[in-house]
């Protein structure tokens, strides 16, 4: 066994020994690469906006809903929710924050995520309520992305 062992010993050596010595820049090295080529975009873009619900419910003897879903802001300094009763136009129905714990009539985006609740005390059955995710630039300009659902009562 002591003998089979050497002869492995003695194998590998061989074979390591055989290798030739790296010329050049190995695979590690300190060299700093070019990074001219690659940087990070972190101009706002309104494509990026976006907002889906992924689920609703309605509870409180039928006087509130409660909406979560996904949302990306891209790289807009500002950003909030609003709820609207039956088109963009509509009224601006009030809503609670649960990330922030907050209520009023807008909400936030937060990593990556919203959970709303909006009253729904004055929307009728079959309504349809907008949610609109609105970020704005620096410079002023606004920017939209708006999903919707119908109210079952």
């Amino acid at each position: 066994m002591r003998t089979l062992r050497n002869i492995i010993l003695l194998l590998m050596f061989v074979y390591l020994s055989a290798c030739g010595q790296i010329t050049g820049e190995g695979l590690l090295s300190d060299a700093k690469e070019d990074t001219d080529d690659y940087y990070v975009d972190l101009t706002p873009s309104s494509a990026e906006l976006y907002m889906a619900v992924s689920s609703s419910v309605i509870y409180n003897a039928t006087t509130k809903a409660e909406m979560t879903g996904e949302c990306y802001i891209s790289t807009y300094p500002s950003h909030y929710i609003q709820a609207y009763l039956a088109s963009t136009s509509g009224s601006v129905l009030a809503v609670l924050d649960v990330h922030n714990n907050t209520s009023g009539t807008t909400a936030q985006c937060k990593n990556g995520r919203f959970d709303i609740i909006v009253n729904t005390s004055g929307v009728s059955a079959g309504q349809r309520i907008w949610l609109v995710l609105t970020a704005t630039e620096s410079g002023g300009s606004s920017y939209t992305a708006e999903t919707s659902f119908l109210i079952y009562k």
